[in-house]
């Protein structure tokens, strides 16, 4: 469980809330909540199937965490905190209902479709530091 609240190495706590002697990190501190939230909500409106809007959403929400994501392996202290949170809770937002239509019925479209921004992002990210050596 410690992993999952706190899985920076120390050059990287800065991207941590640190209460007492425990490290949080930024960014998870606002994913988990907002995707169990989603989650839940799905299974408490019995919504099994995505619409247009909840695939627009489940797009434009997980876009800006992948953005800063991607920005912060570069420029780790471009943003801070408060920002990581927030586009933890829209990065949560998207994905939660996301994998409480997949719970329900395997890899729906959108869900496949963030996994897509997601890697697209990872590549950009590895061919820009493999291009920098």
């Amino acid at each position: 469980m410690n992993f999952l609240l706190t899985h920076h190495h120390s050059q990287d706590w800065n991207r941590c809330y640190q209460i007492g002697n425990q490290r949080f990190c930024a960014r998870c501190l606002g994913l988990y909540p907002a995707m169990l939230f989603g989650i839940l909500m799905q299974f408490r409106f019995q919504v099994q199937n995505q619409t247009t809007l909840s695939l627009v959403l489940g797009i434009v929400l997980v876009v800006p965490a992948s953005i800063d994501w991607a920005l912060g392996q570069f420029f780790p202290k471009m943003f801070s905190n408060e920002w990581r949170t927030f586009t933890g809770i829209m990065l949560g937002c998207g994905l939660g209902p996301s994998l409480g239509i997949h719970f329900q019925k395997a890899f729906p479209a959108i869900l496949l479709i963030q996994l897509m921004v997601f890697g697209v992002t990872v590549l950009v990210v590895v061919f820009i530091r493999l291009f920098r050596r």
